[in-house]
């Protein structure tokens, strides 16, 4: 993170912030299936599940791509 902020490239510091946000929102997501998993899925298939994750990871890279 101390180079973020002394780079002088504002590109390359803007790709190492959409990278650790995107790294951010990934461990969120896990933390989140993590607890589903330990607490009992609310899914009533392995579809639904995977459905869900899919959708998840889908907003997190519209997410990422909407700070290029």
């Amino acid at each position: 993170m101390r180079y973020i902020m002394t780079t002088t490239d504002k590109r390359e510091a803007l790709c190492m912030l959409r990278a650790l946000d995107t790294a951010d929102a990934l461990a969120e997501l896990a933390e989140e299936l993590r607890m589903m998993v330990k607490h009992g899925s609310q899914f009533d298939t392995t579809h639904d599940a995977l459905e869900w994750c899919r959708q998840a990871v889908y907003e997190i890279a519209t997410d990422a791509g909407a700070w290029a």
